[in-house]
């Protein structure tokens, strides 16, 4: 049985509107997949980069590109990288569409059209692998990469899926329909109260935000364990989220996410200071929120939040080590703080779901907007921001001394050969308060292991 793809009657209105206008048009789209269907909220353009360029620069702009061969593959799955990232739980970018003359799109299905695709899923390759170890069930982490194409000679819209995890696969056919489902929409909000510890080791290589990545272990440990109950009810994981008459009614579900003091105590567990150059330490509430379809499962809610929780701390964990690695000297003061930035939520103007961005304590609405405007278009301009997060006093944030870190008396670190040579660690402490988030970094120099 193949795979059957529902898309709003927006999809099919947006790729219309293109007829006559653009000779050729790559774009993402967006929705949820799960087991032989999927779902398509919205089609996003990909904008040219000359179009987020600077419009003082006095470079000649590059043509539009004109054939598959002229389209910056980088810049496609850059793109789905960063919308991922201001998705909600539940919704992430689940292919791409075409709009071009039937032979650039016969020549490129197995060939440019499949590696654009390809780059596009894998964008966010790391979030999907820690996604898939949250859940037993892998069916709700699927892998087919949707291709919508449309002839701009005949207005025909066609789909093909492939599997992303098979390299070797060929386009499958794929059952096309029109459905508005958005309304239907369930709404999930969770506060998940984090309280773990990551942990960089000493010989780690690489960026900061990789190795920091990398190290989501533990929390992906703690989401697993977790258990999950819906509007203060455990429920059965294979049972409809929605049962009854009123299952084509939207509704607002709260998940509440339990950890037993043992699952967070193996999570805290800080290794001795020898081993690791960074520890970072998630603390507190964070805001987070999902969609799931009409039809769904209590196991898909449950694991629409947990996918937004991950999501949500690689995309402040990235803007944070990019704002670290741009202040690299600030490092070798003795200490320093950085803010991690908080969430604020747009409600889109055409599919109506809330998207998100991540604002810095210095940057202002204006700045969001135009981050989000440049990922959506234009329409986003107008949108009114929302936050349950707040930064932080910082007087409530108090910084650890030297002697909060100690290494384990079990198994101290040896001493050098001439007992000169001394180590230096720095720490990085994430505090994530009831509503507000920030990190602290601070730098120890001239400690001496004993």
């Amino acid at each position: 049985m193949g795979l059957t793809v529902i898309g709003e009657d927006s999809v099919e209105n947006y790729l219309f509107s293109l007829f006559g206008k653009v000779p050729l048009e790559i774009g993402l789209l967006i929705g949820q997949n799960f087991g032989q269907k999927a779902y398509i909220v919205s089609p996003i353009r990909t904008p040219d980069p000359e179009e987020l360029s600077d419009e003082q620069s006095e470079e000649p702009k590059k043509a539009q590109p004109k054939s598959l061969d002229q389209f910056d593959i980088g810049w496609v799955a850059e793109h789905a990288r960063q919308v991922n990232s201001s998705l909600p739980g539940g919704i992430k970018v689940v292919g791409i569409y075409v709009f071009a003359s039937p032979d650039v799109i016969q020549s490129g299905i197995n060939g440019r059209l499949k590696q654009i695709l390809n780059a596009a899923w894998k964008a966010n390759r790391l979030e999907m692998q820690h996604a898939t170890s949250v859940v037993d069930n892998k069916s709700l982490c699927p892998g087919n990469g949707i291709l919508l194409y449309v002839s701009s000679n005949t207005k025909k819209i066609s789909c093909k899926s492939f599997d992303i995890n098979n390299p070797h696969t060929s386009a499958q056919p794929t059952d096309w329909k029109c459905q508005n489902f958005i309304g239907r929409c369930h709404y999930l909000r969770c506060a998940f109260l984090a309280d773990a510890s990551i942990m960089v080791r000493s010989s780690s290589s690489g960026n900061l935000s990789n190795e920091i990545m990398v190290s989501l272990t533990n929390v992906n440990k703690q989401l697993t364990a977790a258990h999950a109950m819906i509007n203060s009810e455990l429920r059965e994981p294979s049972q409809l989220l929605v049962t009854g008459k009123n299952t084509n009614t939207a509704q607002t579900f709260t998940v509440d996410l339990y950890n037993s003091y043992k699952n967070i105590a193996n999570a805290t567990t800080k290794p001795q200071e020898a081993d690791y150059k960074y520890a970072i330490n998630i603390n507190g509430e964070m805001d987070c929120f999902a969609y799931v379809h009409n039809k769904a499962t209590v196991a898909e809610a449950i694991h629409a939040i947990k996918v937004d929780i991950i999501r949500s701390l690689h995309a402040r964990i990235r803007l944070l080590c990019e704002d670290v690695e741009q202040n690299e000297p600030k490092l070798n003061e003795r200490r320093y703080r950085w803010s991690i930035p908080r969430r604020v939520k747009y409600e889109h103007p055409k599919f109506r779901l809330k998207i998100c961005d991540y604002m810095f304590k210095d940057e202002d609405v204006k700045l969001s907007l135009e981050r989000i405007s440049d990922l959506y278009g234009s329409e986003m301009q107008t949108c009114k921001m929302e936050s349950a997060e707040e930064f932080p006093d910082e007087q409530l944030i108090k910084i650890p001394t030297k002697q909060s870190v100690q290494p384990d008396a079990t198994n101290p670190p040896q001493k050098s050969a001439d007992n000169s040579e001394r180590a230096s660690s720095m720490q990085l402490i994430v505090a994530i308060l009831i509503g507000i988030i920030a990190i602290i970094i601070f730098a120890w120099f001239g400690y001496n292991l004993k």
